[in-house]
Formats: C-alpha cells, sequence, structure tokens
C-alpha cells in the first residue's frame, strides 16, 4: 500500500467522511483517539485533544501537500515508510484530526509477556528492540537480529532522515517507540509525521535523546538537531547498547568503522559545539554506504557526488576486478568497465556534495559474517528485501587485445605500391619520346 499517493480522497475531509472503525489508542500524547476509518482498509484518522490554531492549519496543510514537489525517487520512499499526513479532518471549521495510513503487517510482531507466558496479540514492532541485547530479544519471543538486520535499520534511517532534511522537514521526536522495523528484513517505517515542523519546529522533550545544543526551549529546534538526534540511533542501532552517552555505542563499533570516513562524520555530529558544525545526514548516508558496500557506489555528475571512481580497461582483469576493503572491511563487484580506457586502471578521487541514496540497500560482501553481540557491532551488509535478477555473463572469454609498440612498422605493401607507380611513369616518358620523334622530328 502507498502511505502517501494510495489516499485519493482529498486533502480535506469531514467527520461524517471518516467514519469510526474499530479503536487503537485512546487518550495518548497529542491525540484524542486513533481509530480505523471504516470501509477503508489501512487508513487511520487521529483526533486531537484541541483543534489546530490557524498557524497550525497552515503548517499541517504545506505538510500534507510538500510531497507533490519531491523526485519521484523521495515519494517513493515516503510511499513506503513513512505514515505522512494525507488529509485533515475539519468539524465545525476548525482542524481536528488527521488521516494516515497504517503501519504494514510487517512491521507488527507477537511479544511475549514479561511475566508470563502468555504472548500478545499482534503489535507495533518499535525500534526500542532493536537497542537492546540479543539475549534480551529472544525472552520475549522475538528473533534476535543479526549484522545485516541491524545495518539494513541503519541504512533506511539514514536514508528517511536525509529525505527530510532534504525538504526542511524537521522531525524532532526520533524517539525509540516513532520508528518501527521489520525483525525479518531490518526495514523500518516511520510515524507520527503529522507533527513535523517546515524549518523549524517547537521544542519538545525527548527521552533517552536529548540533544546537548538543544538543552531546553530556549530555541527552536532546526535540521541540525535532528542530525544529532540520527547519529545517536544510528550506533545504538549498530550496537544495540543503548546507554545514556551515545558516545560509548560509537566505541562499540568496529576499530575499521570508527576509522573510515562514516565512523569520522558521525564523531563530528556527536562531538560538534556548534549545531552548524554537524555534517549533513546525506553525507552520513553516502559515508555508510561507502563504508559498508563500496561496491554500490553509482555514477552521478562530476559537480555532486564524493568519493572515488574505478577506471578500468578491457585488458585489466583478474584480482583487479575486486573492491579493496575500506573500513567496514567488504567487498564487492565493481561497476562494469568504461569503454575508451583499455590501457589505464586505477582509482580517480572526486570532489563535491553527495548524491542522494542510490535507492538500493548495501550488498553483502565476501568476507565471512562476524558473529553479532551486544559488546562489538559488527559491520556486514544487508541483504535487499527484493532478489536481484542476475547479471549476464559472458560465455566466451574477450578477444585478447593486440600489444602496439612504441615505433609504427612499415606498412608490408608499401613496395608494391612503389613499384606500380614507377612502371607508369616509365610508360609515360616512352609515349612522350614516340610523339616527339614522329610528331616534331626531333630524334
Amino acid at each position: 500500500m502507498n502511505t502517501w499517493t494510495g489516499w485519493t480522497s482529498g486533502t480535506v475531509v469531514t467527520l461524517p467522511e471518516v467514519p469510526e472503525g474499530a479503536t487503537l489508542a485512546e487518550a495518548k500524547g497529542e491525540s484524542q483517539k486513533v481509530y480505523e476509518i471504516a470501509g477503508r482498509p489501512g487508513w487511520l484518522a487521529k483526533l486531537y485533544r484541541q483543534p489546530l490554531t490557524a498557524p497550525e492549519e497552515d503548517r499541517l496543510e504545506a505538510l500534507i501537500s510538500l510531497p507533490s514537489g519531491m523526485p519521484g525517487a523521495d515519494v517513493a520512499l515516503l510511499d513506503r515508510q513513512t505514515a505522512w499526513p494525507v488529509a485533515r479532518i475539519v468539524g465545525a471549521g476548525r482542524t481536528v484530526g488527521v488521516v494516515m495510513a497504517r503501519a504494514p503487517g510487517k512491521f507488527f510482531a507477537t511479544v511475549q509477556k514479561k511475566f508470563s507466558q502468555d504472548a500478545s496479540t499482534p503489535e507495533p514492532l518499535p525500534l526500542d528492540w532493536l537497542i537492546a541485547a540479543n539475549e534480551s530479544i529472544t525472552k520475549r519471543g522475538l528473533r534476535a537480529p543479526d549484522a545485516a538486520t541491524r545495518t539494513r535499520a541503519v541504512w533506511e534511517l539514514l536514508r528517511i532522515g536525509a529525505l527530510f532534511e532534504r525538504h526542511d522537514v524537521v522531525y524532532a521526536d526520533w524517539s525509540y517507540s516513532n520508528a518501527l522495523w521489520d525483525q525479518d528484513t531490518g526495514e523500518v517505517f516511520v510515524i507520527d509525521m503529522d507533527t513535523c515542523g517546515i524549518h523549524h519546529r517547537d521544542w519538545i522533550e525527548s527521552p533517552g535523546g536529548e540533544d546537548p545544543l538543544f538543552q531546553d526551549g530556549s530555541r527552536a529546534l532546526t535540521t541540525y538537531s535532528d542530525r544529532y538526534k540520527v547519529a545517536m540511533l544510528t550506533v545504538r542501532c549498530l550496537t544495540g547498547h543503548r546507554g545514556a552517552d551515545p558516545h560509548a555505542a560509537y566505541g562499540r563499533l568496529e576499530p575499521g568503522v570508527q576509522q573510515s570516513a562514516f565512523g569520522k562524520e558521525l564523531e563530528r555530529v556527536l562531538d560538534a559545539t556548534d549545531p552548524t558544525d554537524r555534517p549533513e545526514l546525506a553525507d552520513l548516508l553516502t559515508t555508510f554506504e561507502v563504508c559498508y558496500a563500496p561496491g554500490r557506489r553509482q555514477a552521478a555528475d562530476g559537480t555532486n557526488v564524493s568519493g572515488e571512481v574505478r577506471v578500468r580497461g578491457r585488458a585489466s582483469r583478474g584480482r583487479g576486478d575486486e573492491l579493496p576493503d575500506s573500513g567496514g572491511g567488504h567487498t564487492a563487484n565493481p561497476p562494469p568497465s568504461t569503454p575508451g580506457a583499455a590501457n589505464v586502471t586505477g582509482w580517480v578521487p572526486l570532489r563535491g556534495r553527495p548524491r542522494p541514496s542510490s535507492g538500493a540497500p548495501p550488498a553483502s560482501g565476501s568476507r565471512p559474517r562476524p558473529t553479532s553481540s551486544p559488546g562489538t557491532a559488527p559491520a556486514p551488509a544487508p541483504q535487499p528485501t527484493e532478489p536481484r535478477a542476475p547479471r549476464a555473463t559472458r560465455t566466451t572469454p574477450p578477444a585478447a587485445r593486440p600489444t602496439v609498440s612504441a615505433t609504427r612498422p612499415r606498412s608490408p605493401s608499401r613496395g608494391r605500391r612503389l613499384g606500380r607507380v614507377t612502371t607508369q611513369l616509365a610508360a609515360l616518358l616512352g609515349v612522350a619520346y614516340l610523339i616527339a620523334h614522329f610528331l616534331l622530328g626531333w630524334l
């Protein structure tokens, strides 16, 4: 189900148009009630405790319509992995609620109760369960996340966070309960999108996710604060270490990850004393992809890319087809060689702003997957959700390219051409002699 483009009933609806079905929550947070819309499977109505003010209505209306101006790739991402608001619910001329999609079933799980053997009915699986030791997770009847699952979850979080930042959306409430995950694949789904701000948002408390540079309500929250909160979730999801200080979780990353460009960008976010010194989430995403799956980097225009691109001729084969270990310790197959560079092999560094994510999850490398534990963050790459068709392979090896010498050899037909020219000149001289002898009487 598409969570934004799938709604076709307009951006403003009345209460009678969203009849009440099963109630999912009452008196929770800023909502009075959340219920399924009768006759509209997969869609929820959230009614507020108080009608929105005029500025709040304008903010929500702008947020609802924002995807209409986004590139198709961004719309596709939010369509799959966010509960983006789709319509305001009005009553007596005021906005009293909002319509949004329900999270897909794969983000629900049956959790065993803590002090009994009874299991709950399927309930949303918050990110809170991913930031825990595997032993604690399995005790509650859930599947312990392996390294690929943790890495996939981080990749998804970074992609969603980078999308928000590209469009100046301030989510702010990056708490453990507002992002759900799929225990089979590591996919992530972000909920409670209706309270997002554009450009800024009023300060809110974030238990367990406090930003040291935005500690109270003295300043509005911006994307600079989102950068810190997403980085904090990143290190905690990779390591499973909750701790009040995210530096403790950072210290549990593998040394190769800490020393990579991704690890250094993480450290910059966590250590910055000025919010503007925090790297963009797009930078964090790019370096993450390079660290965990360098073979998945894609070509881009020269003004909007960073990293390296491989230049390889058709004659350069063998061990050169493997990418070097880069931080995460993973290798992958490089992109196909570029025609026209048959005698050049190597890596060319590129400089510029990173492009948005390629849209495909990092591929698995050839290094054996280490056993995950709560003490050290593993660094394998995740598997994509859908299988990809295998690339066509050559059935016969390509023809060897002939070696070109430094000096140009003489063409074998050159002597024959000179002989023909000499014969023609002799014939012309003979004809000229005969004409002069018989017509002019010279000799």
